[in-house]
Formats: structure tokens, C-alpha cells, sequence
């Protein structure tokens, strides 16, 4: 299809894309909740059928993660995909949260939960199957969707089905929000995920404190030798982002939990800091330490590969007026595992927007026609 036809197509459907990721916004799919996320799968699942796709799930403890198959007119069914979008359906928001803050419209953008991470970015999806479809495209070639339904969480459930789904030679397409400035993300730095749980010994905080272990105390301790790990000049970054534990006031806390969140831009230095989480030792010796977890993604280093998709998408992208760019991101996502994996990958191929993980999460609905016809065309060229 030539890119203005392309453009145009998605111009004419914009308010029908805004309705789209609106319509998926209004759903809550927190990581790790089953029946939410089983919810959400059966309406997507639909949405993409509707498209032409061929479904099937794998129903796990995390939820559903989903597989989806458009053969092409021509393509026979044993064809391999030769481009596959890589999405997910979980948020960083809990239950109800979609219902306190439903999808609104103001001043030219689209707010609400996860909008940016990553509705826009399914929307995409579906509108690229609906474009094969209504505009009736002849082509030889297979495309391919994976949802996963835990890649807030580092996707620890979803690779053993991505490892069985995703073959090398297709090119992953990763529809995760783009750079500040639009852009691509061609580098990723690499994530661990941790759960500290540190035991003391509870007492009444007023007649017999002596008695009492305080775990939060300990914590505290510990906040403090995680931040001596942190160096902001090699991008090492360490955060702590919940902690719960104890009971009451007038009680000497028993029991805290803590997750600690690691970012690392060369392997050597996450398996270092991995081994130094691990081994985090009690200030306190009447206190006890247990940490799980680990690295879940590897840093997103980008390859010749990775350099010639990234081309290849900027012409794409001079064909409809767009100046497109491509820089490093602080995130992790399923395309870090993949492009590990060697499988050909680009990533950042969402929606314009900011505030990912916040109140102020939004897409730019100006920017929807566009970066649909980029991802379109992109898929459609390449092969």
C-alpha cells in the first residue's frame, strides 16, 4: 500500500482509535490478577478475531497470555511469521482504578490507566489487522501478536510461551511507548526485581520495648546499604518502591516486606549487584533476611540488526512526514528478552504520550493516524 493511502485510512478512523484505547482502558488488569486479566483477554481476544487473527491462550496462575496468528490470503498455514507485535495486557494499577479514573479527553490528549503502558500500543495492534481487513491487502506474508499478561513483573511467566510462540527469524515488533520525543528505543538498560522480607520479634512498644525486634528498624538498615549500591555514572539504579509490615502503632513490628527495584546497563554489573542483593546481611543479628527474585530482563544492547530495523523505520517514517529518532530508555521490556534471544527486535513503536505509571499517564490523540501508518507500513515492508 503506498503511505498516503496508508495515512489517509488511519485519519478517517481516528475517532474510532481513540474509541479503541479508550475501550481497553476501561478495564483493570493489575499484574498477577487471574480473573481480571482472563476478562480482559476474552474482549481483546475478540477484537483481534474480528480482525482476522487466529487465537489461542495459555491459561497460567498469572493469568492469560495470548498467541495470534493472521495467515495472509496467500500464506499457507505452515508458514512462519515474519513480523510479530509484541504487547501486554497487564498495568501497574489496581482494581478499581479504571472506574475512579475512567479514559478522558482533554486538550488534545487521552488520559487514563495505562493509556500509554500499553493500551495505545494494543489499539495499534488491532487497527493494523483491521487495515489488512478493510482494505482487503494482498500479501504472502504471516503476522503474528504475542499479549503477554506479566511484563510489569519482568514477564518471569510468559517466556517459556514467547520461547515457544516467537521463532528467530521473525522481527519483533515491541509496541511499548516511544522515547520522550517520539523515537524509537534501540537500547534498554537491564532489570532486577526483589522481595526483601526481614523477620524480628513483636512486643508492646510501651511496657516491655526491650522484649521487641523491630523488622522495620532493620529495614531502615538496609534501605540505607542498598542506596551505597546505587551509581548514577554507570546507570545503576536502585529504588525501593513498597514496603509493608507491621501492625499497630504500640506495636514493635515483627515482620516487614520491602521490593526493590534494579536497573543496570551492563551485564556484569547486574549479575555483580544481583549477587550483592542476595547477600544482603542483618544489621541486627536478632533479626532474620530472606531475599527472592532476580534479574529479569538483560539489558537491550542493540546489534547491526537492531541498527538496520531502526533505518529501515526511519525511511517509513520520511514517507509520512515524520522525523523519527532512536536513543537509549531506562525501562526493561519483553523486547530485552527477545533481542537476547537473538530474534531481530525494535521497540518504542507505541503511541506519543508521557506520565507511564502516574497520575498524568496520556497519549497525544493527534499522533494516533501517524504512528499507526508507521507501524503498518513497517510491518508491511518488512520480511
Amino acid at each position: 500500500m503506498e503511505p498516503a493511502g496508508v495515512l489517509n485510512y488511519f485519519t478517517e478512523s481516528c475517532q474510532d482509535l481513540i474509541e479503541l484505547v479508550s475501550d481497553l482502558a476501561r478495564f483493570d488488569t493489575p499484574t498477577g490478577d487471574a480473573n481480571a486479566s482472563i476478562q480482559f483477554i476474552r474482549h481483546y481476544q475478540k477484537l483481534l478475531e474480528e480482525g482476522g487473527v487466529s487465537c489461542r491462550n495459555y491459561v497460567t496462575g498469572s493469568g492469560v497470555h495470548l498467541a495470534g496468528e493472521w495467515p495472509g490470503e496467500k500464506a499457507t498455514r505452515s508458514r512462519r511469521a515474519e513480523v510479530t507485535f509484541i504487547v501486554h495486557s497487564d498495568t501497574v494499577w489496581p482494581l478499581g482504578e479504571a472506574a475512579r479514573r475512567p479514559p478522558a479527553l482533554r486538550d488534545g490528549r487521552l488520559y487514563g490507566p495505562g493509556v500509554y503502558d500499553m493500551r495505545a500500543g494494543l489499539a495499534l495492534a488491532v487497527a493494523f489487522f483491521r487495515l489488512l481487513r478493510d482494505r482487503k491487502v494482498e500479501t504472502t506474508k504471516k503476522f503474528a501478536i504475542f499479549v503477554s499478561c506479566d511484563e510489569e513483573e519482568g514477564s518471569a511467566d510468559a517466556h517459556q510461551y514467547m520461547d515457544r510462540e516467537i521463532h528467530r527469524d521473525t522481527v519483533a515488533l515491541v509496541l511499548e511507548p516511544p522515547l520522550p520525543d517520539g523515537g524509537l528505543k534501540i537500547f534498554r538498560k537491564g532489570a532486577g526485581i526483589y522481595t526483601l522480607e526481614i523477620s524480628g520479634r513483636a512486643a508492646h512498644a510501651g511496657t516491655e520495648p526491650e522484649l521487641g525486634v523491630s523488622a522495620i528498624d532493620e529495614l531502615a538498615h538496609q534501605i540505607l546499604a542498598l542506596h551505597t549500591l546505587r551509581n548514577p555514572e554507570l546507570g545503576i539504579t536502585i529504588n525501593i518502591g513498597e514496603v509493608q509490615g507491621g501492625t499497630a502503632p504500640n506495636v514493635i513490628a515483627d515482620c516487614v516486606r520491602a521490593s526493590i527495584d534494579l536497573r543496570f546497563e551492563r551485564i556484569a554489573d547486574g549479575e555483580e549487584l544481583d549477587q550483592k542483593i542476595r547477600a544482603l546481611a542483618a544489621a541486627n543479628p536478632h533479626t532474620s533476611l530472606k531475599v527472592t527474585g532476580g534479574i529479569v530482563y538483560p539489558p537491550m544492547v542493540p546489534t547491526r540488526a537492531t541498527h538496520l530495523l531502526a533505518e529501515k523505520a526511519k525511511a517509513v517514517a520520511a514517507q509520512l512526514g515524520i522525523s523519527l529518532t532512536a536513543g537509549k530508555s531506562g525501562g526493561g521490556s519483553d523486547g530485552s528478552y527477545l533481542s537476547s534471544k537473538g530474534i531481530r527486535t525494535l521497540d518504542g513503536l507505541g503511541v506519543d504520550g508521557g506520565g507511564a505509571h502516574s497520575l498524568d499517564e496520556h497519549i497525544r490523540v493527534d499522533r494516533l493516524p501517524l504512528r499507526a501508518a508507521l507501524l503498518g507500513l513497517l510491518a508491511l515492508e518488512l520480511g
